[in-house]
C-alpha cells in the first residue's frame, strides 16, 4: 500500500508555483469573467506566487487579484510561457509516485523471476542421490515431501506479487493518465500570472483573483407551455452556455448576465449634418426630360440602395423542457440600470468543448390572453396566438422557442423582445380544426374603359369555419393596394366591416364565431389608371 502526499507547491527558482481552481463565472451574452482561488504557503515578506495553467485567451489587461488582511499585493504580471518553465505544479508530484511505482513494478518482477529459478532449481535436484545411488522409500518420501513444500511457498508467494502486481499496473495507468490529462492542458494553457505579495506573517492563505475570456458566453432559448386557451402559459427562460477556453469548469456558481462587455462603452460623436439638393428631373441620352417614378429612389439614393443586402434569419431550434424541479428554483434574478443577472445557486459542470450546457434561469407562470389570427392572402392556416403583458420584467433577449400546447410540441418560433411593445405576442402553432379560405369571386372581378383611363376591379370572398366544440375568436388580415402617384386611384368599394388601415392597406376583421359556424366576409376594390400604362394586379 503505497500512500502519496505532497504540498501543492514547490520553489523554482523565485517563484513558488502553485495551481487554482475555478469557483465562480460571470457569464455574458458574448465572453467571462472567471474567478479562481488558489492556496499558497506564504513566509513572512515577499513571496513570488507563480499561478500555472491559465488560459491563453485570458485578456492581461482583466486581471484583478483580491487582497486580504494576511497580505499586501505588490504587483501582478501576466506571461506565457511553454515547456518546463511553465510546468503544472502537481506534474512534479505526479511523476515522482509515478517513477516509485514503477520502481515497486521492477521490484515484484525481481521476486518473481529469483522465484522461478529456485522452482527450476528444485525440479532439477529432484534426483539428488545420483544415478548410481540406491534410494529408499523413506529418502524418496523426505526429498517429495521437501519439494512439495517449497513448491507450495513458492505459489504462494507467485499469487501475492501477481495481485500487487495487477494493482500497481492499475495504478501506473491512472498516474500515467491524470500526468498526460495536466500536460495536454498545460500545452493548451500556458498562461502564468507571477503576483508578488508582502506577507504580515508566515501563514497559508487562499488568493483569489480573476479574468476576461472572450471564447464563451451564452444565447436564450425558450420553452412555452399551455394545455388550453383559458390557461396561462408555462415559461421557461433558458440559457445555453459554452466555453472553449481550454479549463473545464467543474463545479461552479454560475451568473448568467444579459451584458456584454465585448461591445465598445464609448458614446458616440454627432458629426455636422449637411443637407444637398439635388434636381429631380434628369436628361436621357436622347436629350429628353423624364421624372422619376414616384415610387423610386432619388438618384443620390439609387446606388446606396443598390448596395443593401437582405438577411434572411435561419430560425434554428434547440431542445425541450421536461417540467419538474429546475436550476430556475435556485435562481436570483438582479436588474440594475445596465443589464440584468441570473445567479445560479446549484453548481454546474461546463466543459471546454464549446457544447451548449442548458441552464433553465426563470420559470414562471405567465396569464396571457389567446385569439386566432390568420393572413389568408399568404396563407390560409389559422394561428394561436398568445399576448402576454408584464414581459419586460424578465429581462428577455431575443432567441428561439419550443411551443408546446396540450403537452404536444406544436414547433418552434422566435422571440424577439425588441419587436414588442407593452404586450408580447407568441405564436402557440396552427390549429387546423379552423378553416379559412380566400376566394376570387367571378362575378365582380371586371375590367374596361372611360374617359382615357383603365379600370380594374378585384373582388375576393374570406370564409372562415369554426370546426372546434366551442366558440372562438379570430382576426383576419388582408390588405388593399396603395399608391403615393395620384394618376393611379384606388376605390375601396367593399370591406364587410372591416378596419381599413390607410397608411399601409391592411384591413383586419376581428370575429368570434361560435362552435360549428361559418362567416364570411368580402373586400372589393377598383384601380385606375391612364391607358397608356400597365398594373400589374
Amino acid at each position: 500500500m503505497i500512500i502519496f502526499s505532497a504540498w501543492l507547491t514547490w520553489s523554482q527558482g523565485k517563484e513558488k508555483l502553485v495551481s487554482s481552481k475555478v469557483t465562480d463565472v460571470v457569464v455574458f451574452t458574448s465572453g467571462a469573467q472567471v474567478h479562481h482561488v488558489a492556496s499558497a504557503a506564504l513566509k513572512s515578506g515577499e513571496n513570488v506566487i507563480r499561478i500555472t495553467g491559465l488560459p491563453a485567451s485570458m485578456d492581461p489587461n482583466s486581471i484583478q487579484v483580491l487582497g486580504n488582511g494576511a497580505y499586501t499585493i505588490m504587483s501582478t504580471k501576466h506571461q506565457l510561457i511553454y515547456g518546463n518553465a511553465g510546468i503544472h505544479p502537481r506534474v512534479k508530484i505526479l511523476q515522482d509516485s509515478l517513477e516509485e511505482v514503477q520502481y515497486k513494478m521492477a521490484e515484484i518482477n525481481v521476486q518473481k523471476e529469483v522465484m522461478q529459478q529456485e522452482k527450476n532449481l528444485l525440479t532439477a535436484n529432484y534426483a539428488l542421490k545420483g544415478d548410481n545411488t540406491v534410494l529408499t522409500a523413506e529418502d524418496i518420501t523426505e526429498v517429495a515431501d521437501m519439494v512439495k513444500e517449497r513448491l507450495k511457498t513458492n505459489g504462494y508467494k507467485l499469487l501475492d506479487l501477481n495481485a500487487k502486481e495487477r494493482k500497481y499496473a492499475e495504478l501506473i495507468q491512472q498516474l500515467q493518465q491524470r500526468l498526460n490529462d495536466i500536460q495536454s492542458k498545460n500545452a493548451t494553457n500556458p498562461s502564468v500570472v507571477d503576483i508578488v505579495l508582502l506577507a504580515k506573517a508566515e501563514s497559508k492563505s487562499d488568493i483569489k483573483f480573476s479574468y476576461f475570456v472572450s471564447n464563451a458566453g451564452w444565447s436564450p432559448n425558450y420553452d412555452l407551455r399551455s394545455e388550453d386557451v383559458n390557461s396561462p402559459i408555462d415559461f421557461s427562460y433558458k440559457a445555453k452556455v459554452y466555453q472553449s477556453t481550454g479549463l473545464d469548469w467543474e463545479d461552479v456558481k454560475l451568473t448568467i448576465s444579459t451584458g456584454n462587455p465585448s461591445v465598445a462603452g464609448q458614446l458616440p460623436t454627432v458629426n455636422p449634418w449637411w443637407l444637398y439638393m439635388y434636381d429631380p428631373a434628369v436628361v436621357n441620352q436622347r436629350g429628353r426630360k423624364f421624372k422619376y417614378r414616384a415610387d423610386e429612389p432619388a438618384p443620390a439614393m439609387m446606388e446606396r440602395q443598390s448596395n443593401l443586402v437582405l438577411e434572411d434569419r435561419d430560425d434554428r431550434m434547440l431542445g425541450s423542457y421536461n417540467g419538474g424541479v429546475t436550476s430556475a428554483s435556485y435562481t436570483v434574478m438582479n436588474t440594475n440600470v445596465v443589464n440584468t443577472e441570473f445567479i445560479i445557486s446549484v453548481p454546474y459542470d461546463i466543459p471546454c468543448d464549446n457544447q451548449g450546457v442548458e441552464v433553465v434561469m426563470q420559470h414562471e407562470s405567465i396569464k396571457a390572453d389567446y385569439r386566432y389570427m390568420c393572413v389568408p392572402k399568404l396563407d390560409p392556416s389559422a394561428y394561436l396566438m398568445a399576448f402576454m403583458t408584464n414581459w419586460s420584467q424578465y429581462g428577455l433577449l431575443a432567441g428561439e422557442s419550443n411551443i408546446y400546447f396540450k403537452g404536444t410540441f406544436v414547433g418552434q418560433g422566435y422571440i424577439d423582445p425588441a419587436l414588442a411593445n407593452d404586450t408580447l405576442q407568441v405564436n402557440m402553432g396552427r390549429d387546423l380544426s379552423v378553416v379559412v379560405n380566400r376566394t376570387m369571386v367571378k362575378d365582380f372581378c371586371k375590367a374596361g374603359a372611360w374617359a382615357g383611363k383603365k379600370w380594374v376591379t378585384k373582388a375576393y370572398d374570406i370564409s372562415v369555419k369554426n370546426q372546434k366544440g366551442s366558440p372562438i375568436k379570430i382576426e383576419i388580415i388582408d390588405q388593399l393596394p396603395l399608391s403615393n402617384n395620384s394618376d393611379l386611384e384606388i376605390l375601396t368599394e367593399e370591406t364587410s366591416g372591416g378596419v381599413a388601415n390607410k397608411d399601409n392597406g391592411e384591413v383586419r376583421w376581428m370575429l368570434d364565431i361560435p362552435s360549428n359556424q361559418q362567416v364570411k366576409k368580402q373586400l372589393r376594390f377598383t384601380v385606375k389608371y391612364p391607358k397608356k400604362m400597365v398594373v400589374d394586379l
